[in-house]
């Protein structure tokens, strides 16, 4: 996919929700379609519109009073939800943006068995946190991993198989643990994912787009538990688990080691 993520919205909500969402992807790294700057003047703004829809893994559609007036945001949801429908995925974020369930609902049936997200405010920083966290998580949730992967990798350092991955082995086996420490586990995911990509420099590998998305929405949390003493939230640490996961999983496949290796090391002697 070209995009990460297509945001539907009403022009009403552009600034206050749209924007604020659009920038923040953005900085993380992530590809996203928003209306103003992909479409240009003497476009097709139909074409560039359904284009942006068929390139897009995501589909974030923030719905309103103002979005249930209007034709156009409902016919670009329509026209996603028929490309879902065809993969069979469930690759759209419903946002209701100051508007409730029991409104959206007798409108938008099709959306009552899909989890959203509920913005009541219309400030910013009231619900930025929560509702980035929330997308971030979707985007990596399918790179979810069991967790016993944390425990076979901690037992392959036993092994000394590669003195270079001692020390991402030690915060592997102290993640495990601190795994009810929330405000830990998240700085500890944090530096599984700074590691993971300082040994792919030092090896002059490439580092792969997630794992920097993943490591830049963490910095972030991180951030402000130091600065601000932050308590996390359940669900950011659900996301800090799944990207420490992804980052070990991407470390080891970076370096030609598979869940066979593991295997057949660990069965040694």
């Amino acid at each position: 996919m070209q995009y990460d993520f297509f945001i539907n919205h009403c022009k009403d909500e552009k600034t206050l929700c749209a924007m604020p969402i659009y920038t923040s992807l953005k900085n993380l790294g992530f590809s996203v379609w928003l209306d103003v700057p992909q479409i240009n003047v003497g476009n097709d703004i139909t074409s560039k519109i359904f284009d942006g829809i068929d390139k897009s893994g995501l589909f974030i559609s923030i719905i309103s009073h103002n979005f249930l007036k209007s034709e156009w945001p409902q016919k670009e949801l329509k026209t996603f939800l028929e490309h879902t429908e065809k993969d069979g995925q469930n690759s759209i974020l419903p946002i209701f943006y100051k508007i409730t369930k029991a409104e959206v609902w007798p409108t938008l049936p099709h959306l009552s068995d899909i989890a959203f997200e509920s913005i009541m405010d219309e400030n910013y920083e009231k619900w930025h946190d929560h509702v980035i966290c929330r997308i971030v998580g979707k985007f990596f949730e399918n790179n979810r991993i069991n967790t016993e992967w944390h425990k076979l990798l901690v037992n392959f350092a036993s092994k000394k198989i590669d003195p270079k991955f001692k020390i991402i082995m030690m915060l592997a086996e102290r993640f495990i643990y601190n795994n009810e420490n929330f405000a830990l586990s998240i700085i500890d995911s944090y530096n599984i994912a700074g590691i993971s990509i300082a040994l792919h420099l030092s090896e002059q590998k490439e580092v792969g787009k997630n794992l920097y998305i993943g490591f830049n929405y963490l910095q972030n949390v991180a951030n402000r538990i130091f600065h601000n003493n932050y308590s996390p939230t359940f669900h950011e640490m659900t996301v800090a688990d799944i990207i420490a996961k992804f980052s070990f999983v991407d470390l080891f496949q970076n370096f030609s080691y598979t869940a066979n290796d593991f295997s057949s090391i660990l069965a040694k002697p």
